[in-house]
């Protein structure tokens, strides 16, 4: 039976794929480093290491990373789905960063 954190995970996951893919973002920079199979873990690692990723999209990623954590906690520590949709929002919050690219 997959759980509410592994699905918000899997979520996370296709959400950074298409932003980085459909969405172009920075003109395609990440799309041969990030693929479907790239962990949330990694993508986030990738653009907080990038300059090409300005300081508001880092702080972002920042607050997704820590978002993303306590969603990995949530995978051995049962929570309440309402609490790990609370602590879920930043990491779908990010996605914002690919929206605001594609309107540049």
């Amino acid at each position: 039976m997959t759980t509410y954190a592994e699905s918000g995970i899997r979520a996370a996951q296709e959400s950074f794929f298409m932003g980085i893919h459909e969405y172009n973002y920075k003109n395609g920079h990440f799309k041969d480093r990030i693929t479907k199979e790239t962990s949330c873990r990694d993508t986030i690692n990738t653009l907080l290491a990038s300059p090409l990723v300005t300081q508001p999209e880092k702080e972002k990623l920042r607050l997704a990373r820590a978002s993303l954590l306590e969603m990995e906690k949530a995978l051995t520590i049962p929570i309440s789905q309402f609490e790990l949709l609370v602590k879920s929002m930043p990491l779908m919050n990010v996605f914002d960063i690919f929206t605001e690219d594609a309107k540049r």
